[in-house]
């Protein structure tokens, strides 16, 4: 063993280590940089977020229905809910499969929708969009016009997909 030196500073008699301070100015150039990439983290995630997709009719749709008109090349089907059943009132007073019914509308607030094919009405058969070939479906909340009213052409590309057409648009 070798004897210890009485100039060797013994750890517990280490002078306390200083505690380095950060000047005022370095201080604000750190948070403007961090307040910098909290920003700049914001922009991205809103810039990348993906697109919204429009819908053929709203959340909640289904239960506002009271009335459906279809008309097409077999006729003319008209369904009211009446009490929270739905009647055939034309061509008769059915009963109408209700759940059927419902299970459709509530396919509508997921059905998206794309932007128009066309503008040109020469280029609506090439979708099925003829009088005598569409299906006309308008839907009723209540008020004497439809909420929804749209026609119903040929069959898309990808199952189960439809060409359709809102009737207020010109393409």
């Amino acid at each position: 063993r070798r004897p210890k030196s009485p100039t060797s500073p013994c750890p517990s008699r280490l002078p306390p280590k200083k505690t380095p301070e950060m000047s005022p100015k370095t201080l604000a150039k750190l948070a403007g940089a961090l307040g910098a990439l909290v920003l700049a983290t914001l922009a991205a995630a809103w810039l990348t977020r993906p697109p919204s997709i429009p819908t053929l009719a709203p959340e909640g749709f289904a239960d506002k229905a009271t009335r459906i008109e279809v008309e097409g090349p077999g006729g003319k089907l008209e369904l009211k809910r009446d009490k929270g059943a739905w009647l055939a009132s034309a061509p008769a007073g059915f009963p109408a499969d209700g759940k059927t019914v419902d299970e459709l509308l509530g396919r509508l607030p997921r059905s998206t929708v794309s932007e128009p094919l066309t503008e040109d009405a020469q280029r609506y058969p090439l979708f099925g969009f003829e009088a005598d070939k569409a299906t006309h479906v308008r839907l009723y909340t209540g008020g004497s016009e439809p909420a929804l009213d749209f026609f119903v052409g040929k069959d898309g590309l990808d199952y189960p997909s439809a060409f359709v057409r809102l009737a207020k648009q010109t393409g």
